[in-house]
């Protein structure tokens, strides 16, 4: 940290959170294991799959920590059938079977010989390894996008979702619906302290709801936020909405699939204890053609349940064929991209967000709709990443003209600048650079209790918010209804479906017309209950079987 060193010790702190703790410093996520992952023995892990290459020579120990789908009904069969294994195969295999997720899917550590052999078998083999999946902010290495300008919170103006969308206007305050936030963890912030009725922590297995990193609050507070300590300016757009957290995410913002495959089944189980009706997911895995995707199989199970899941489509636009992850790639979620509304009650100023992320590879029509996601104020955490970050940037800012060239040059270089132009160039082209490069970032303080960010992840729960509403008045509706509703309520921009989807969200018309309509939840739950709910049994022991 010697480049650190000569600035104030305060600061100092916040530098290296800077350099160290964000995507788009090029930082790994620190390694963090799951509660349920926790064993007596350490076992080195490999730091990433690759099937394609020569294995490694390794040892018993050198395990990679994989989640093992079956491709058919009868490799599924196999892969639960119990006394499949006897401990001479276990070991002779090189595998380690932990335990099995919602949808039969098998938790294991195997060598990647093992790995290797079952992917030959026609088993999908998917990588248990700890990623970073929040939505990057900024990617200096992807800035494909067009430079954006911060926007001023003008006091004169009531906070607006969008020009037919005034808060303050809105009869409906989510009153009595749960929305379960599946993120870093929820903070109980004086605007929603109250309104958090379940914690559940798949990271460390504490029983207080916390949030070290600050995303999840910001997230739940765009959704269901009363605006206490803001007389009432910046709230969710379901205030009287409760809240259910589920910390699946690292300080970090690094998961594990299964923790994350576990967090929306512990949502399934719960729903009705809770009344659970919206699980929103501003997070995304990225997913390739020959992996298992337990994470959407688990959203289809939510959804068939009566969930409503409402996931972010991501940050890496206006490049096409960017919704690449999941679960923003699911056709059983409700996908949301961002548009820039100006803060202004105009429609005719709103444009798609710069960064929002356009189309899927695969043909599906993602996002399903649009939302604000610019420059939303909401929660603060004191003492989490974001709010060191946050302190980090607003020192930058601070810093005379002239003081710039005495930053690190390791900040200059993880911003995509190379160190070697610093002194070649002058005070204001250093002014510029940080401007531009702030402005894309977008992440800044208002006060000591909130703070503005922009991104798909902030659009997603100003959505989930509204659905509360269309749920308070309509009980009965189901997801699919839900989505029919927006996506026929929405306004047309004019833009293509692969980045606009159905239009912005039109939250006046999508509450009066959920009034209206004749709900088919119950013809759900009946179901539900002549039907098997998938394999709801984690924490069991998976078996499998191999041939030869």
């Amino acid at each position: 940290m010697n480049e650190i060193s000569g600035h104030l010790p305060a600061q100092r702190e916040y530098m290296i959170k800077l350099r160290n703790n964000s995507r788009f410093l090029g930082a790994l996520p620190k390694e963090e294991i799951s509660p349920s992952d926790r064993r007596g023995k350490s076992e080195k892990i490999i730091d990433n799959v690759d099937l394609s290459g020569v294995p490694a020579k390794e040892t018993e120990e050198e395990l990679i920590p994989v989640i093992i789908s079956a491709r058919n009904p009868v490799q599924g069969e196999l892969l639960l059938a119990p006394g499949a294994f006897t401990s001479e195969k276990v070991s002779r295999r090189n595998i380690k079977v932990d335990r099995t997720l919602g949808g039969g899917e098998v938790i294991a550590r195997v060598t990647r010989e093992t790995a290797e052999k079952l992917k030959n078998e026609g088993y999908n083999i998917t990588s248990n390894e700890t990623q970073y999946i929040l939505p990057s902010y900024f990617d200096p290495a992807n800035d494909k996008g067009a430079e954006t300008k911060e926007v001023k919170k003008d006091s004169t103006i009531p906070f607006e979702l969008n020009a037919t969308t005034k808060i303050n206007e809105l009869k409906t305050t989510g009153k009595g619906v749960a929305i379960a936030i599946l993120d870093t963890g929820i903070y109980p912030h004086p605007d929603i302290k109250d309104k958090i009725i379940a914690f559940k922590d798949f990271v460390n297995d504490r029983e207080t709801p916390y949030d070290d990193n600050g995303h999840g609050t910001h997230v739940a507070g765009d959704a269901a936020g009363t605006g206490l300590l803001s007389q009432g300016k910046y709230k969710g757009t379901a205030p009287e909405a409760n809240l259910v957290g589920i910390k699946v995410l690292n300080s970090d913002g690094g998961a594990k699939v299964s923790d994350i495959v576990e967090g929306i089944d512990w949502v399934v189980q719960n729903r009705d204890k809770y009344n659970i009706r919206i699980i929103n997911m501003s997070v995304g895995v990225p997913v390739t053609k020959d992996q298992c995707n337990a994470i959407n199989e688990a959203v289809k199970r939510a959804t068939e349940s009566g969930i409503v899941v409402v996931a972010a489509a991501g940050n890496e636009g206006p490049v096409e064929g960017t919704i690449a992850a999941a679960p923003g790639n699911s056709p059983y979620a409700i996908t949301i991209g961002a548009i820039d509304d100006k803060n202004t009650p105009q429609k005719d100023d709103d444009e798609i967000a710069s960064f929002s992320s356009r189309g899927t590879k695969d043909g599906l029509l993602k996002p399903d709709l649009v939302a604000p996601g610019t420059n939303i104020v909401s929660l603060r955490v004191g003492g989490s990443e974001l709010d060191k970050q946050s302190t980090a940037i607003e020192y930058i800012k601070s810093l005379s003209d002239d003081k710039l060239k005495i930053l690190p040059p390791v900040l200059y270089e993880n911003f995509g600048m190379d160190p070697g132009r610093i002194s070649k160039m002058s005070d204001a082209e250093l002014r510029n650079f940080w401007n531009k490069t702030f402005s894309k970032i977008n992440i800044n303080s208002v006060d000591d209790n909130y703070i503005s960010m922009q991104g798909t992840s902030m659009a997603t729960p100003l959505t989930a918010g509204i659905i509360a509403d269309m749920l308070e008045v309509n009980p009965q509706l189901s997801p699919a209804q839900i989505k029919d509703i927006l996506t026929k309520t929405a306004d047309d921009m004019g833009q293509p479906k692969t980045s606009q989807g159905a239009g912005v969200l039109d939250a006046m018309e999508a509450i009066q017309v959920a009034e209206k309509t004749t709900g088919e939840l119950p013809d759900i739950f009946a179901k539900m209950k002549t039907q098997s709910m998938g394999y709801l049994i984690s924490g069991s022991g998976g078996k499998i079987a191999f041939n030869g």
